[in-house]
């Protein structure tokens, strides 16, 4: 009996180990199983957080790129806004008006340490004498006149000098086409006034020139 009960323990511990042998090749696939798993869930997880984040920037691009154009479209309106305004106020007015001219602020006059230096600027504007023949049959075909132009602001002068020519070629032409007769009289000379003034305005523009004035008349 001891014999046998001998082989019998021989036999179980040979097959235990055989077992234990068995195990050994399954537990080592499963853990590698379980590696793969891991790191193809890694790798998708990797992909997903990057095509997300792909996307997020994608959308943010288009975001600022929309606010840019918007804020380009919006900035061509106001610089347009602008220049309107500016061209209405430059050719806004007439000359008798009550709008604000469209000239820089007043400079003191003697203004203290840094004060700008150059010539001191008035709102009174002289023309150089005009001497015309006029117009008709008349004996008295000579016309000599003076004319101040009264400014809006003394810093109107600027925008008046380059315009002095044409304002002079204008007044000749006017004055030569007048007859003693229609400039005798004190209303006569008063609407050869009043149209001086209106050819003035024409000329230089945004209200700077408010009134014109003779200070020499002479009919011979």
């Amino acid at each position: 009996m001891s014999e046998e009960k001998k082989e019998e323990a021989g036999h179980g511990e040979e097959e235990g180990e055989k077992a234990k042998k068995k195990k050994l090749p399954v537990l080592w696939i499963i853990v590698g199983l379980l590696v793969v798993l891991i790191a193809v869930g890694g790798v998708l997880i990797v992909m997903l957080s990057g095509g997300g984040g792909e996307e997020k920037a994608d959308k943010h691009g288009k975001k600022e790129h929309v606010e840019e154009e918007a804020h380009d479209e919006h900035a061509e309106e106001a610089s347009a806004e602008g220049e309107h305004a500016a061209a209405e106020g430059e050719e806004g007015g007439h000359g008798g008006g009550d709008g604000e001219a469209n000239c820089p602020h007043a400079v003191e006059e003697g203004g203290g340490h840094g004060a700008p230096k150059g010539p001191v600027l008035k709102d009174i504007y002289p023309l150089d004498p005009f001497i015309v023949n006029l117009s008709g049959e008349s004996e008295r075909n000579f016309l000599k006149v003076t004319v101040h132009l009264k400014l809006a602001k003394a810093e109107c002068t600027p925008f008046v000098d380059p315009h002095v020519p044409e304002i002079r070629d204008s007044i000749l032409l006017l004055l030569s086409s007048k007859e003693y007769e229609m400039i005798k009289s004190v209303q006569g000379k008063m609407e050869l006034r009043d149209e001086v003034l209106e050819r003035v305005d024409h000329i230089v523009k945004g209200n700077r020139v408010k009134g014109a004035f003779f200070t020499d008349f002479v009919a011979q």
